[in-house]
């Protein structure tokens, strides 16, 4: 017999062998890990309610979670079923496939101490991510715009002159800048504009022209793209509420340029973020309305000396959004009008039209929205 035909014989029968035996190897599920996702590397004394969520990823028909937290603190509410014994909140999940997540709120003490220390295992495996929340730096000085350096964003500060750290008590307006101002230099933020909510703040004697706007919290953020990322800004929104007293029923954006673009998506992608929503012109692309948006507060200005998209398509948002049982205030300014963004800026209107929305009211039917 040829030797080399026998060999080929034998390396055949090998391989079928072995293709015959993966076939029948049962192929294990992936096991699951766990990540935590606390809302902020530092928190407020007393602050209630806050949220953390635990991340599953993988394939299991089994799944315990035992999760530990701080000394001192106290869970208030759990989801997906958990149940808590003291400081020890329990889940057990069934045919976890993919990825998933539970969550628990907890209220801190009134006395900051050491850093907080959670700690928890999922199939007896340690929880990842996050597990150390260290106590918070100090709140900057009242009554003056203070530049704060973060990473998810670098912005401009401003709190009220008689602000105090009483849970969830003052709005907040956020405002977003135009295209022009991207980059690493936060004071091209302040001085750019030549009248903009931040040049107001810096002079305390208008407090009498606009008070409403003295009267929030306000934060100016600087991308560092030329497109604000929408996730990155409801990430920064939910640390800025667990940092801050804010009442999250009455978050309110204020928007200019490429940060109108910003506030369009937003609105449509985040809706239960927005107590309400000022789309300050200049748009670079056509902004879309969504089902989502039923209900929001929007107030849409545009002016014919600067507009960069068709005002038929403005106006057909505008009507959309007043189908979907919307509030939409226009302001349209023509090429024959003298225009100032004085005119824009330190209308008073527009800040007590803010401070009229409430979150709460457009939600009053539904029992829980999640923020982040």
């Amino acid at each position: 017999m040829n030797t080399n035909r026998l060999i080929s014989r034998n390396a055949m029968v090998v391989m079928a062998v072995m293709i015959f035996t993966c076939m029948w190897i049962p192929i294990g599920k992936a096991a699951v890990t766990g990540e935590r996702i606390l809302p902020r590397p530092y928190y407020l004394q007393g602050q209630q309610n806050l949220m953390v969520k635990i991340q599953i990823t993988g394939e299991e028909d089994s799944v315990i979670i035992h999760e530990t937290i701080p000394l001192g603190w106290t869970v208030y509410r759990t989801l997906n079923n958990g149940i808590v014994n003291d400081r020890t909140i329990s889940w057990e999940l069934t045919s976890v496939s993919g990825s998933t997540k539970v969550t628990y709120y907890v209220n801190t003490p009134d006395i900051v101490g050491n850093d907080a220390q959670f700690s928890g295992v999922i199939n007896g495996d340690p929880i990842g991510g996050d597990h150390v929340m260290a106590p918070r730096q100090p709140i900057p000085t009242p009554g003056k715009q203070v530049p704060m350096y973060d990473p998810l964003y670098n912005y401009w500060l401003y709190l009220p002159s008689d602000y105090s750290e009483q849970e969830g008590q003052w709005p907040i307006l956020l405002f977003l800048h135009g295209g022009c101002l991207t980059g690493t230099d936060l004071d091209l933020v302040l001085t750019h504009y030549t009248v903009s909510v931040l040049t107001i703040l810096e002079n305390p004697d208008d407090a009498q022209k606009v008070p409403e706007l003295f009267q929030s919290i306000v934060v100016s953020p600087q991308s560092t793209t030329l497109v604000w990322d929408i996730n990155r800004l409801k990430d920064f929104c939910a640390e800025l509420l667990s940092t801050y007293s804010i009442d999250p029923n009455r978050l309110y954006l204020m928007t200019h340029a490429s940060g109108a673009d910003a506030g369009w998506a937003l609105a449509n992608e985040f809706p239960d973020l927005l107590a309400a929503f000022y789309s300050g012109g200049m748009l670079a692309t056509a902004p879309s309305v969504s089902a989502n948006m039923a209900g929001l507060p929007v107030w849409v200005f545009e002016t014919e000396l600067f507009k960069t998209i068709s005002l038929s398509i403005i106006e057909s948002c505008i009507n959309e959004i007043r189908t979907l049982g919307g509030e939409c205030v226009y302001t349209y300014i023509p090429a024959t009008t003298t225009f100032s963004l004085t005119d824009v800026y330190y209308n008073p209107e527009i800040y007590r039209w803010f401070l009229r929305q409430n979150k709460q009211s457009r939600f009053s039917g539904i029992a829980h929205w999640e923020m982040y």
